[in-house]
């Protein structure tokens, strides 16, 4: 790869001459081989599906630039390597946030204790979700709250006595702005 300077007489220019391929890439011009011309009937089954969420998280890029309150809430995740809202949205399509902890307080079991949950995702959490079950029955479920004050995680305070607090099982789920569902179960010992 060849990066073109000012003064050149290919600079600004974008397009393929012969093998080579010129680019515009943040002001400058870049020079590179062509790409390898690969055949669509040896995709896998993988391939295909990584197509298929990428044609769909263009989709849904392009929706949410249309409407400019939706582009504004992207462009607040513009970072270096996602220099516009378009690209912020994408990238929120196609990657699930994830849950990295979930801490039950002790005396477990009992109402006004708390689960925390440490919830991230690439561009924004929306929504967690708590539900404890013992023994095979649900004990309670409802919404977390988001708390900047707690190191910005998520609580659920406990609203029911659980009797039988070990073996409980607490499964969490968290919901980014694209719709995606991350799950994470853990069981009370």
């Amino acid at each position: 790869m060849a990066k073109l300077g000012k003064n050149s007489l290919l600079h600004g220019a974008s397009g393929r001459i012969g093998n080579l391929v010129l680019r515009q890439v943040n002001g400058k011009t870049i020079l590179c081989n062509a790409p390898a011309k690969r055949k669509a009937d040896k995709l896998t089954e993988h391939q295909i599906e990584t197509r298929r969420r990428f044609v769909l998280a263009t989709e849904y890029a392009r929706a949410h630039m249309t409407n400019p309150e939706l582009k504004a809430l992207y462009e607040t995740g513009i970072t270096k390597k996602k220099r516009t809202a378009y690209l912020v949205a994408m990238s929120d399509y196609l990657k699930p946030p994830s849950i990295r902890a979930i801490e039950i307080s002790g005396n477990r079991g009992k109402v006004g204790k708390l689960v925390l949950i440490d919830a991230v995702d690439d561009f924004k959490v929306v929504s967690v979700y708590v539900k404890i079950e013992s023994a095979g029955s649900l004990i309670e479920c409802g919404d977390a709250k988001y708390e900047l004050s707690a190191g910005g995680s998520w609580r659920y305070v406990v609203t029911k006595n659980n009797g039988v607090p070990m073996g409980s099982i607490v499964t969490v789920s968290a919901e980014d702005f694209a719709g995606n569902v991350a799950t994470r179960m853990v069981t009370v010992d």
